[in-house]
């Protein structure tokens, strides 16, 4: 089986050396990497491609890796171009989603390779038991990142392996179905086709990496040494999602955190007592305080109701930007904050 792994990766060449040459020790034979860069130095002209190659990665076997260079655009058409570079993509039989930050050991392909040939199934994923989040190495169960469409089981999407039939689907998804971040619209596209997806059992062969601005705050996971340095809440509100259940806190230094999967993101109160919740990973959105009944609401009547009780909105006033990545947005059911993305 002739395995293709992709790679995109913008703005981090540490990241990307190391993805890199996780890849090339893999033991898995027939793989071949293709890596699309998309970094800003290199078109803003700082450093040609040739010079990015040579000083992150002349010791590569060029045998495994492809590079291709590429403009920044949506995810979904980054990928694209990772695949799609590699000029014989439809030969293959198998396509792996290799995230730049994460970590995959040396089995990781063949496991996913033996998995397709055992169970016949289109489209795998597994979920993380484990993740370095900043510094702090953490064991949990990390089943998904939310919006699976009903019924199914999709896992962490930097897991994701699929054969020709599941490409050819993505390929035909439309720009405009990726409105948030692809692999939502990939998924739905995979559901609709009929296609089969089936859990993998790799939790040991993959590491999630939490870092950046998208480090969890608070202590919100226990560590295997120890939990995370205490922060206190400004506020907190009780959540309840169709995927998970917890609290969401906000934080005096304008940022915010949930508890059960670590998504984070800035707050701040702008006019007219709205509250703008601007989520690291999915859409901000915005909710508007009603002071009778003491609750935040959003234009689709749902509500964010507090777990202490708020100053009035006007009351507040943090200095912070919103710092914001496309992310979620919240549907809040009656009394509690239901996230969907």
């Amino acid at each position: 089986m002739r395995v293709l792994a992709f790679t995109v990766s913008h703005n981090r060449p540490y990241f990307l050396r190391h993805c890199v040459a996780q890849m090339a020790a893999q033991t898995y034979p027939q793989l071949r990497h293709s890596v699309s860069v998309t970094d800003d130095a290199v078109f803003q002209k700082a450093v040609s491609p040739d010079d990015y190659l040579r000083m992150l990665f002349s010791d590569v076997e060029p045998h495994r890796t492809q590079f291709s260079f590429h403009p920044n655009r949506h995810q979904h058409l980054n990928y694209l171009s990772a695949i799609t570079s590699v000029a014989d993509y439809r030969e293959y039989d198998l396509f792996i989603k290799i995230d730049d930050d994460d970590i995959y050991k040396r089995a990781y392909v063949g496991r996913c390779v033996d998995f397709h040939r055992r169970t016949g199934c289109d489209v795998s994923s597994t979920p993380a038991t484990c993740q370095i989040n900043g510094h702090r190495l953490l064991s949990g169960n990390y089943q998904n990142l939310g919006a699976n469409p009903p019924g199914t089981s999709f896992c962490m999407p930097q897991s994701f392996a699929f054969n020709r039939a599941a490409l050819e689907v993505i390929i035909n998804v439309d720009l405009d179905a990726c409105s948030d971040w692809e692999d939502k619209a990939w998924r739905s596209a995979w559901v609709e086709q009929g296609l089969i997806h089936q859990v993998r059992a790799d939790e040991s062969e993959f590491v999630w990496h939490v870092h950046g601005r998208n480090i969890s705050v608070a202590g919100l996971l226990e560590s295997v040494a120890g939990p995370l340095p205490d922060k206190t809440p400004f506020r907190t509100f009780d959540c309840t999602h169709e995927e998970w259940t917890g609290t969401v806190f906000l934080y005096e230094d304008g940022t915010f955190s949930v508890t059960t999967n670590g998504d984070t993101g800035r707050w701040v109160f702008i006019e007219n007592c709205l509250l703008e919740l601007g989520w690291e990973c999915w859409p901000k959105e915005r909710l508007r305080f009603d002071d009778r009944r003491g609750i935040y609401t959003c234009a689709k009547s749902h509500l964010l109701r507090p777990t202490s009780p708020l100053a009035g909105a006007g009351e507040v006033r943090i200095s912070h930007s919103n710092v914001l990545s496309p992310g979620r947005w919240l549907t809040l059911a009656d009394g509690t904050a239901t996230a969907t993305r």
